[in-house]
């Protein structure tokens, strides 16, 4: 089964449209959303398990060079 989790990021002022436009080109990103409070953007990610999921937020979301923090909230079952 998929783990989906929810990514809440905070953005350089300035940079969300940049943001947005490489979390795009992301496979594993489903969807994508501007928000306002503390953070910036949401995004939607869907991986096989736990592991791709830390490797997809440490690897490829926190590289994009004006996310400044992550906050990364996986989706449960009740």
């Amino acid at each position: 089964m998929a783990v989906r989790a929810y990514i809440l990021m905070e953005v350089e002022t300035g940079k969300v449209k940049r943001v947005i436009e490489e979390l795009s080109k992301l496979d594993r990103v489903k969807s994508t959303d501007v928000i306002m409070g503390p953070y910036d953007v949401i995004a939607l990610v869907e991986c096989p398990d736990y592991d791709q999921l830390s490797k997809t937020c440490l690897m490829e979301i926190q590289e994009i060079r004006e996310v400044r923090h992550t906050m990364t909230c996986p989706i449960v079952e009740i």
